[in-house]
């Protein structure tokens, strides 16, 4: 039961609305209403668009007068377009009508609904199944409006509750998605509890809590912070471990896999949810990754590369020997790949303003149609490859710009960039700085999991004793 996600009721008349939200708030689950109207439509505010509805109760005909039409579904489109955020996910299509169970024809006007709004709505606003939901026993006769509250009957209440638990009970492992989510909910709340029940003073609440927060943030990024300053790093983090310790910890056994689907044909979308961030990275920080400047004047320390000698540097720092030659002769080569620096400073460095000298490690971005070359053997599927050395690092397989990508990093190709313009090459005197640190392009960054073994791999390799012996 989904006590507590939301779920939205879709009508063009508000006392078939009110009907299905009074049986929801019997069950107590909290119900957007929209009533569609054009005028409602239009001022309705999408920078307040819901995330994480997983039900809606959708009236079919919602314009025509007659036969529910394209016109009805197109409608029901433009009205879920508008309600639903961009990263709501998947919902269950919900048939409230007096034409979702037609005599004649079954259930084909909700079929053609769903399957309209399958086509035309952007993938993370379309519903992943649909059921439905007949009002015909509770109108005022054939395609009626439904009765009010006060003229259904007490048998009629219960027995609509009862389908509608029913409907909301029987979705599988949406019900399994939304017992997941009302469990990360739990947990927040019990973490803010928690933070909140640790004072002892009553008065000067906001005080207490400011400064409980203050503490919390210090003792992750270090540093001395004041009134305004910019916290959201340090406590998203925090609160996060926190939140990941909490929900870790969950009694096991109330969430039970339903009916098993195939997995996606590639795992990049999924691996770069949980480990990449492709977004507008405005705040430069560990585990951002920027392509390497094009500028042959920019100082990367010894690292100088040129267009006339990349291919060469990649070839010679990346591939093994057996391959070279074949990639070498390639005329396709670099079509594959970029070559990137990715950011390995320590966090508490960046978090507390230190990092002057900012670290970064050479590494390059390619495309999965030219990964063997940089590879040992021939692709087995199930089997791992080894690349040429242990010096260098590959992340899984992410989907970047709709392409299946990943990272190859080399622990020996390593730089330092400092934010002070003094320490920069300059070619003469006169000259402005050749390294400007704003100027770097970012491509995405590494999220902390994937960072954390990356640097874990990378101080493995840069401190090894190295063992040479007689065999």
């Amino acid at each position: 039961m989904p006590d507590r996600n939301r779920v939205v009721v879709i009508d063009d008349k508000t006392e078939d609305g009110e009907s299905i939200i009074r049986r929801l708030w019997d069950l107590q689950v909290p119900t957007f209403f929209f009533h569609f109207d054009p005028v409602n439509l239009v001022e309705f505010d999408t920078n307040r668009s819901f995330t994480g509805i997983r039900f809606i109760f959708q009236d079919i005909a919602l314009v025509s007068q007659d036969l529910p039409g394209h016109d009805d579904y197109s409608a029901a489109a433009e009205a879920i377009n508008k309600i639903l955020s961009e990263d709501n996910g998947p919902w269950l299509l919900i048939a409230w009508s007096t034409w979702g169970d037609d005599p004649d024809n079954g259930d084909k006007y909700a079929k053609d609904l769903f399957d309209l709004l399958s086509d035309r709505l952007p993938i993370g606003k379309r519903p992943y199944d649909y059921v439905v939901i007949d009002k015909t026993p509770y109108t005022n006769g054939m395609h009626g409006t439904v009765k009010g509250e006060g003229d259904l009957s007490n048998e009629q209440k219960i027995s609509l509750t009862d389908i509608v638990r029913e409907k909301l009970n029987g979705a599988d492992n949406l019900s399994l998605l939304t017992e997941w989510e009302n469990d990360v909910k739990d947990s927040v709340s019990s973490v803010i509890n928690n933070i909140w029940c640790s004072f002892d003073d009553k008065n000067n609440k906001n005080s207490q809590l400011g400064g409980f927060i203050k503490a919390l943030v210090e003792a992750e990024v270090g540093g001395n912070l004041t009134e305004g300053s910019e916290i959201s790093h340090g406590l998203y983090r925090i609160l996060s471990q926190l939140l990941y310790d909490k929900t870790n910890r969950k009694k096991s056994g109330n969430i039970l896999l339903g009916e098993l689907g195939d997995f996606v044909v590639s795992p990049a979308p999924i691996n770069s949810m949980l480990h990449y961030d492709s977004l507008d990275i405005n705040n430069k920080q560990p585990g951002c990754i920027y392509k390497w400047p094009e500028s042959i004047e920019f100082d990367f320390g010894n690292i100088q590369v040129a267009p006339s000698n990349l291919k060469d540097f990649i070839i010679e720092s990346f591939v093994p020997k057996e391959n070279r030659t074949n990639a070498d002769s390639d005329p396709k080569f670099m079509n594959n790949l970029s070559l990137v620096v990715m950011d390995v400073t320590a966090p508490c460095d960046h978090a507390n303003d230190k990092a002057i000298w900012r670290r970064f490690i050479t590494g390059i971005m390619v495309n999965d149609s030219g990964l063997d070359y940089f590879y040992l053997g021939k692709r087995k599927a199930g089997k791992s490859r080894r690349m040429a050395g242990d010096y260098l690092k590959g992340t899984p397989v992410f989907e970047i710009d709709g392409e299946d990508t990943i990272f190859i990093f080399n622990s020996i190709l390593t730089a330092s960039i400092s934010r002070n313009n003094k320490y920069s090459k300059r070619l003469s005197e006169s000259d402005d700085v050749s390294c400007n640190f704003e100027s770097l392009q970012s491509v995405g960054r590494l999220r902390d999991q994937i960072l954390n073994e990356i640097v874990h791999w990378y101080g493995n390799m840069a401190t090894r004793p190295g063992i040479v012996s007689l065999r």
